[in-house]
């Protein structure tokens, strides 16, 4: 008897539902990928695929030092590397952006 392959689905949450939610799927070898907007679409989604694990991209915290950058982000803005790009714009910790996204994940989790 063949066994079914589980669905593993992946979120990248955006920081308001006006943005697209990136939303992907891995089904053996199979991978869809959709933009969604708000959350009961997104939760809609999930409760369709039934899937066996999902990978959330989205910031559960905020940082207590209140440097939405990560180190890791830091050195590679250091070495000339941009980070956080977003349709051609650069989040950073002054951009209120990111922020609404840890907010978004925070509420959700």
């Amino acid at each position: 008897m063949k066994t079914r392959a589980p669905i593993i689905a992946g979120v990248d949450l955006a920081a308001t539902p006006l943005n697209p939610t990136g939303w992907g799927t891995l089904k053996g070898r199979v991978i869809s990928a959709c933009h969604l907007f708000n959350d009961k679409e997104i939760v809609s989604k999930i409760l369709e695929c039934k899937p066996k694990l999902i990978a959330v991209d989205a910031p559960l915290n905020l940082p207590k030092n209140k440097k939405i950058t990560r180190k890791a982000d830091r050195e590679m803005q250091k070495r000339g590397y941009t980070v956080f790009q977003n349709y051609g714009k650069t989040h950073c910790a002054r951009n209120k952006t990111h922020t609404e996204s840890n907010s978004r994940g925070i509420r959700r989790h």
